[in-house]
């Protein structure tokens, strides 16, 4: 196996189901899209502080046209200040795609955002 697959499997899929390597990589590939992606953006920020502390900024300014911040806690544990790895993932994911987020004070006549796997459901950042 190369070894910067190796360093993936390591380091990204340690939550997929398979008794080895080769089992995880292989469950990870026929996972939802969304998963797929958001493990792979995972994995990113966690090798690349610069990436990382970009997605920390963009989090931050990401805001509705009232000035209303992003509801973290639909991404997942943390704080806008303080995100989770898997928040930060999350958030870039959606962001990425086009989604729309949800914010502190949600109005009303947004639509309403597509689900993101539960992180029980994902690789478990």
């Amino acid at each position: 196996m190369m070894p910067k697959k190796t360093a993936f499997i390591t380091q990204a899929l340690g939550n997929f189901a398979g008794d080895n390597d080769e089992e995880k990589y292989a469950n990870f590939l026929t996972s939802e899209p969304t998963v797929v992606v958001k493990t792979i953006v995972g994995y990113e920020l966690s090798k690349n502080n610069d990436k990382k502390n970009a997605a920390k900024q963009r989090l931050e300014d990401t805001k509705d046209p009232n000035g209303n911040p992003i509801d973290l806690t639909v991404y997942g544990p943390g704080t806008i200040a303080s995100p989770s790895d898997e928040a930060l993932a999350a958030f870039i994911t959606r962001e990425e795609f086009g989604r729309v987020h949800n914010y502190a004070q949600q109005d009303p006549d947004l639509p309403t955002p597509p689900d993101i796997p539960a992180p029980s459901q994902t690789s478990g950042f």
